[in-house]
């Protein structure tokens, strides 16, 4: 039976419908799994990211309340109280009513943050004495009295709070909170937040923040109330999980779990990424990590969402079982169609096959197929219409592609035998289609010896991206340069290679031009150290002469000398010696960029340095210089931060006007680039004079009064530009200065 073609045909559309079932149901569900997946990925995602924006807002607004309170006018006014130590010299306003009011604003943010369990305004004086202290118990809210305040000097929040730069704030770690030194019984775990009061460019105080930490997450879970099942964790590993059908959890510190972490918190907490998902044997897991303390960038707190991968798979199990109820009772209609069918499909087929037959070597004829009818041969017949028409047109696609590139490009079989070649490898070899036809591709490419699978340009492990240069001979016998690259295409029954060709003679020759122009750059350079160096000789010769020649002019003529011409003769002398220092200074600046000896790959602490640099330009008695401790963990090459320093602490110590004063050198390391910073409380320089002062040969005052050839500026200049570094000055008249030197670690000069 199975003979007939009609019953060949159920037979076969039986087998197709089954086969297409699976197929179908199969790629269905694997991308029903998948759209699943990514549904639920991007649900699971977008509520992590919702939860750390809730917790990100929180941090916030705690910390601008705090913010808002340091701005408030009773925090001054207490504050000028103690320095005056009575009545607010501004207004009058006695201490307690200053205290009175500023215990108010505490009680009102309080309130607003049920989570807040304490407000305090902490003094540097008196070993850290509380000034005023707010506390909540049992939700109650009491002003602690005057002489029940404590003295927080020992605390570590406190020790690293006067730390902190104006404007700065921190968190403190999650402890539990601590009275008079000893940890209350209520075992509250709280973190600090820690606001640095100043007061005339000095630090008065803090004012602190304690919030009860698990109180706080339970806010948050309650405002977003993740429908996940959910866990909050910090870099200290204090985590508080939150149960989808529960609610939060009792909060866990770290050191003291009740249970074993689960192992995706930890690989969380070990990641450095500030955010991802994962999938792991039992659940899936995303995470993201908010980071809200500027001071302490390691500082985070984590979320995590995490859903079983049942869960995660349901809807997507569900599905593949309706489906094959649904594939099962399709395959059969269609065996019970098909066999009505067959005949009336049977009949068009063979001519389609003849037509589809010929298509196979011609692509251009027409097909002549019977895409009029309604029925699914109609379909077929259309779909192998449009498919003869793609294939016509990706065709000429790649014709064009290949007739309009730059780059020559030749295909060729196992055999060596050129199969096409573009225009582009007519214009670079000179060989048209029909010469490059006839010979073998290692004819054309002599550095392909053989074609064998072993051939590291033909084995498809070795065949790669990567351009080799090499030297091919034209049709004329002129050789050329240029750049291969090699492709294979593995076919069904056969490989296919592909040679790119890249003409390089123009590349060559500017590389040559810029070769040859780099040499004339050195010549010149060289010829500018020689000019200098020469000119600098024969300027002096003639200094030394006169420098000489009034030394014995004062000899000869000691009787007849009074303090007039005696002072003129010294004035002589002076100015032939400046005048030897300024051209030792144009011979430094001219050689800047070109000087390259040991100490400028010596490495030194900033510490030692800046030792050797105070020691040998000893200031004057009254004036100090003071470095930064943290300059002896800053390692630096000598050259030329030496000479920068060097010209900046002497321009300090020269320009000083006072008999007392400080002139003071920190360094802060900020991964790629070193902050220096000398700062000074001299005359300081008005706001007009803060570019001209880099100038060659510009001093602020007479060099009869400072003596100076005007180059250290400049020199200074100099150098921080071969290095791609910066100079800044912040200064005006009285103010002292400051000059801000940005360093890149990477020295360049070298």
């Amino acid at each position: 039976m199975l003979k007939s073609l009609r019953y060949r045909i159920v037979f076969l559309a039986g087998a197709i419908s089954l086969t297409s079932a699976l197929v179908v149901g199969g790629i269905n569900y694997f991308k029903l799994v998948e759209t699943t997946k990514e549904k639920a990925i991007e649900d699971l995602v977008n509520e992590t990211n919702k939860m750390a924006l809730s917790l990100n807002f929180a941090f916030e607004q705690v910390k601008n309340d705090l913010l808002v309170v340091e701005g408030t006018p009773p925090v001054r006014g207490v504050i000028r109280c103690i320095v005056n130590k009575g009545p607010d010299p501004m207004d009058g306003s006695p201490f307690a009513l200053w205290h009175k009011r500023l215990e108010m604003i505490f009680t009102s943010v309080m309130v607003s943050k049920p989570y807040c369990t304490q407000m305090r305004f902490i003094g540097i004086a008196d070993n850290g004495k509380e000034i005023l202290r707010v506390n909540r118990i049992d939700n109650k809210l009491y002003p602690v009295p005057l002489d029940k305040l404590q003295e927080k000097g020992n605390e570590p929040y406190f020790k690293a709070g006067i730390q902190l730069p104006e404007g700065s704030y921190s968190f403190s770690k999650v402890t539990y909170n601590r009275e008079h030194g000893v940890v209350e019984s209520t075992l509250t775990p709280t973190i600090r937040l820690i606001l640095p009061v100043y007061y005339e460019d000095d630090i008065f105080g803090l004012l602190v923040m304690n919030l009860n930490y698990e109180a706080f997450l339970q806010t948050q879970f309650d405002i977003v109330q993740p429908q996940k099942n959910t866990i909050i964790i910090n870099q200290q590993g204090d985590y508080m999980p939150y149960l989808a059908d529960v609610g939060p959890q009792k909060l866990e510190l770290a050191g003291a779990y009740s249970e074993e972490l689960p192992s995706f918190v930890t690989k969380m907490m070990q990641d450095s990424l500030a955010k991802a998902s994962y999938q792991g044997k039992e659940e899936f897991y995303t995470y993201q990590k908010v980071r809200f303390d500027p001071v302490n960038p390691s500082a985070y707190i984590g979320v995590i969402l995490h859903l079983p991968n049942e869960e995660l798979f349901s809807v997507a199990n569900e599905t593949r079982n309706d489906t094959l109820v649904i594939s099962a009772g399709l395959m059969l209609l269609t065996l019970l169609a098909s066999f009505g069918l067959a005949a009336q499909l049977t009949r068009p087929l063979p001519y389609m096959t003849q037509r589809l037959k010929l298509a196979k070597d011609n692509l251009h004829i027409d097909l002549q197929l019977p895409t009029h009818r309604e029925d699914e041969i109609g379909e077929l017949a259309r779909a192998f219409n449009d498919l003869s028409l793609a294939l016509v047109n990706n065709k000429k696609r790649y014709q064009s592609i290949l007739k309009n590139a730059s780059d020559g490009v030749i295909t060729f079989n196992q055999q060596g035998e050129v199969l096409e070649a573009n225009p582009a490898v007519t214009q670079i070899l000179g060989y048209n289609e029909s010469e490059l036809r006839r010979q073998n591709i290692q004819q054309l490419l002599p550095n392909l010896k053989s074609l064998d699978s072993a051939h590291p340009l033909v084995n498809t492990k070795k065949i790669t991206n990567k351009r080799t240069e090499v030297t091919l001979t034209g049709k004329d016998g002129v050789s050329i340069p240029v750049e291969l690259s090699f492709s294979k295409i593995s076919m069904v029954d056969n490989q296919i290679y592909t040679v790119f060709i890249r003409d390089i003679s123009d590349r060559i020759k500017f590389e040559k031009e810029r070769d040859g122009l780099i040499k004339e750059l050195e010549i010149s350079n060289q010829e500018l150290d020689n000019f200098a160096y020469v000119a600098s000789h024969d300027l002096k010769a003639p200094l030394r002469v006169i420098d000489n020649a009034s030394k014995w002019l004062e000899e000869d003529l000691e009787e007849f000398l009074n303090d007039d011409t005696r002072e003129s003769l010294e004035l002589l002398r002076n100015r032939v010696t400046r005048m030897e220092k300024l051209l030792d200074d144009l011979l430094d600046y001219s050689r800047i960029g070109r000087n390259s000896d040991d100490r400028y790959k010596e490495n030194v602490t900033a510490k030692e340095l800046l030792l050797e640099i105070s020691d040998l330009l000893k200031p004057k008695e009254g004036l100090k210089v003071v470095l930064d401790d943290n300059l002896k963990d800053i390692e630096v090459k000598r050259m030329p931060l030496q000479q920068i320093l060097l010209n900046l602490i002497n321009n300090a110590i020269k320009h000083h006007d006072k008999e007392t004063g400080e002139i003071r050198v920190s360094a802060v390391d900020n991964d790629s680039n070193i902050i220096f910073k000398v700062m000074d409380d001299g005359p300081g320089i008005a706001e007009e004079f803060h570019e001209k002062i880099f100038k060659m040969f510009q001093t602020l005052k007479p060099r009869d009064q400072v003596e100076g050839s005007g180059m250290g500026l400049a020199m200074v200049h100099k150098y921080l530009d071969l290095n791609g570094g910066k100079i800044d000055l912040e200064s005006s008249p009285g103010k002292g200065s400051t000059f801000i030197i940005t360093w890149p670690k990477k020295n360049i000069y070298i």
